[in-house]
Order: C-alpha cells, then sequence, then structure tokens
C-alpha cells in the first residue's frame, strides 16, 4: 500500500503533462482470469501506471473475493502518431482467502518484465505480455509455518482506454 501511495504522488507531482488515460482491461494470468481498471500518465516517453483488478472466476463464480492491485511502468521506445511500443515492468500482489481456515490466506508478489503496445489517439486499443517471478506465501496445513514458493509466472492483457 506504501508503494501504491508513494508511486501515485510521483505521478501527480511530476511537471511534465502529456496526459491521462484510463483503461478497462482483461487479463489472465496463472491463478485467473481478471478484469479491472488501471489509470496512467504519459510522461514524454514514460508512463507509469496503478491498475486494480478482479479475480473473474473466484470472485463471482466461486464467492472468493480475489483482488489483484499493480503499479508498473511502460516506455515507448516506438512512438508514432497513433501507435506506441515498447518494453513494461509490473509489480502485483493479490490475495485470497482459499477456506474459512484460520490463517488460510494466500498471497502473492509478482514482478514482471515484458512488452505493452497501444494504437490510438483519444480511444486506444492497449495490450501487454509480461513474464517473471512469481511467489506465493501461505501458512502450511503441516508445519503451522508461513512458506513460499517461487514460480514462473505470466500476464497478458487487453483493454480500451480514453486518453485526455
Amino acid at each position: 500500500m506504501l508503494l501504491t501511495l508513494l508511486f501515485f504522488s510521483f505521478v501527480v507531482r511530476s511537471g511534465a503533462q502529456d496526459g491521462y488515460s484510463l483503461s478497462l482491461q482483461a487479463a489472465m494470468s496463472r491463478m485467473d482470469l481478471f478484469s479491472g481498471l488501471r489509470v496512467s500518465r504519459q510522461i514524454s516517453r514514460l508512463e507509469p501506471a496503478v491498475s486494480f483488478e478482479m479475480g473473474i472466476n473466484r470472485t463471482f463464480f466461486q464467492s472468493r473475493f480475489f483482488p489483484r492491485g499493480s503499479v508498473g511502468l511502460n516506455v515507448s521506445l516506438i512512438e508514432m502518431e497513433r501507435f506506441r511500443l515498447g518494453p513494461a515492468f509490473s509489480y502485483s500482489y493479490s490475495f485470497l482467502k482459499v477456506n474459512k481456515m484460520v490463517g488460510s490466506i494466500h498471497q502473492w508478489n509478482e514482478m514482471y518484465g515484458g512488452y505493452a503496445l497501444s494504437w490510438g489517439k483519444t480511444w486506444r486499443f492497449c495490450h501487454s505480455a509480461m513474464t517473471g517471478l512469481m511467489n506465493e506465501r501461505f501458512r502450511s496445513q503441516i508445519t503451522e509455518k508461513k512458506e513460499g514458493v517461487n514460480t514462473l509466472g505470466y500476464y497478458f492483457s487487453f483493454g480500451v482506454a480514453y486518453a485526455w
């Protein structure tokens, strides 16, 4: 939460004002299909962003709240009038209470790198594909201690954005 607040204060205080965008996106990762909102600010060739998503399968069909929050940075290396393409980096955090037992909350930390592209001017089509480290933290039912597992994760998203 502290990282998000610091990141957002950087975005709001930055001197250049190239524009903001709000996007509705659908995404797929190892854990679920996600849908949510993303807010970003174009500052020259940098685009810092904050997003909040919900796991569709677990939240709506299994009735278990599964949120995912992310902060990220896209860098536009190829920039034309209506087209942007470049590397993308993100950190995401999500959690899920897997059953009614005390301490059954699983937490995921994800650090990804990949690419992001957008096409359009005011209304934009957005896409990103990333992969990287995913860390899952949970309480072991056998040892009753917190444990963690590192694995390779991925994240693909498609969305529509409105820029102003």
